[in-house]
């Protein structure tokens, strides 16, 4: 294929100016460049050197086709406007190996097309709100671990697999210990510090396999595929980390875990239920401890 024929099977419905790399950081146009390269570079066997949007692309460039041979490779730059091109116009930039060539094309992209970018753009805005929203209904926004409507229904799922394949499943029900004198003394703003410590401190106590979410208020909530006994060990763990860490105010803080295991006849409810009534046994007993049902 002769150079002229490669550039009308690239760009022919575009203005395109085609920048042939002859060797590293060397390139020449090939062809006669459209009016408006032209206008807007008069030494136009070197735009690069004008043009700082390009210069910057063909540094990527020159990085892209040091890793990249293979037929068919190709990125582009974003869009950029150019100082001398009408505001409706748009430039955009693609490195790419065609019929073993390297080159940089430089299309110059019409109204209409920009319109359906604005289009597209506008899409993919929607998107990440969409995404945002289920993130903001799915996630405890303090803590960033998730909300108690998604751990039921993670756990809800968990359970199901653990009766399947009669596999041990256990809930620690924790506590912040007297969390609600630290609120009145040290203030609502302390008390929410505590509350997103705290769960980066469970965050790291827990493994891949753990459901792990706030529950409401001070209350934190995990589930694990653990047997009783394996279970409380967990709970201790965390008391004694909890109590040994240096929170921001008011410096030192322990929590009271209820743990409870999957019995016949169980159900979420049931479960964390019986839980939540071990977390009671341990605020009884003295508080910064664990008891299980």
């Amino acid at each position: 294929m002769n150079d002229v024929n490669l550039i009308r099977s690239v760009m022919a419905e575009f203005d395109i100016a085609l920048l042939q790399r002859i060797a590293p950081r060397k390139y020449t146009i090939i062809g006669i460049p459209p009016k408006f390269y032209i206008s807007l570079y008069s030494n136009f066997n070197a735009p690069w050197e004008v043009s700082s949007f390009l210069e910057f692309f063909l540094d990527t460039a020159e990085k892209f086709f040091e890793a990249h041979e293979e037929e068919g490779a190709m990125i582009s730059s974003g869009l950029w406007q150019e100082e001398g091109i009408d505001s409706k116009y748009a430039l955009i930039a693609y490195a790419m190996v065609k019929d073993g060539k390297q080159a940089i094309i430089v299309r110059q992209l019409k109204e209409e097309f920009i319109e359906r970018q604005t289009i597209l753009q506008k899409a993919r805005e929607n998107l990440l709100e969409q995404r945002r929203l289920r993130v903001a209904a799915s996630y405890d926004a303090l803590t960033g671990l998730y909300n108690k409507k998604t751990f039921i229904g993670a756990f809800r799922e968990a359970m199901e697999n653990a009766k399947i394949l009669m596999t041990p499943i256990s809930v620690l029900m924790i506590d912040i210990d007297d969390f609600k004198a630290v609120n009145d003394t040290y203030g609502h703003l302390a008390g929410d510090a505590i509350l997103s410590e705290f769960g980066k401190l469970l965050i790291s106590s827990v493994r891949t396999s753990d459901i792990l979410a706030r529950y409401g208020g001070e209350e934190f909530i995990i589930a694990v595929p653990n047997n009783l006994e394996q279970a409380a060990v967990m709970a201790e763990k965390i008391c004694k980390k909890t109590a040994a860490y240096k929170f921001s105010e008011p410096g030192h803080i322990t929590a009271s875990i209820g743990c409870a295991t999957f019995n016949k006849g169980d159900n979420e409810e049931s479960l964390i239920d019986r839980a939540d009534r071990a977390l009671y046994d341990a605020k009884k007993a003295g508080k910064n401890t664990f008891r299980t049902r």
